[in-house]
């Protein structure tokens, strides 16, 4: 209802092509509260310092502008069977979104929040 309502006005306000909620609450619940492991393959030392402060999002009410988003989708998509195939200590897809879109940041502005 109303989060979603939310989600939907900042993107027609702001411009931006993903809308989805964070866990302020507990950052770092599908990995078991590691906020390092797992992480995507190749990042340098900076770049892990940031992973570690990327917290994650919530699965459940996603919004994106297919047309911007596509190569994050396939990115979420490839870090969920790279997770199955490592057997990686996590919850739940949450894990492989936070990957997804912390690469979308990084890719789109060289820096991630």
């Amino acid at each position: 209802g109303v989060e979603v309502a939310e989600i939907f006005a900042r993107l027609s306000v702001t411009g931006a092509h993903i809308g989805l909620s964070m866990h302020y609450t507990d950052p770092f619940e599908m990995t078991f509260k590691n906020a390092t492991h797992p992480h995507p393959p190749d990042l340098d030392h900076l770049q892990l310092l940031n992973w570690a402060g990327h917290i994650e999002r919530n699965g459940g009410v996603i919004l994106f502008d297919l047309r911007m988003t596509a190569p994050m989708l396939r990115t979420y998509a490839r870090t969920i069977e790279r997770h199955v195939a490592e057997r990686a200590s996590v919850k739940s897809e949450q894990a492989a979104l936070r990957e997804a879109t912390f690469m979308h940041i990084l890719q789109a502005d060289g820096q991630c929040p």
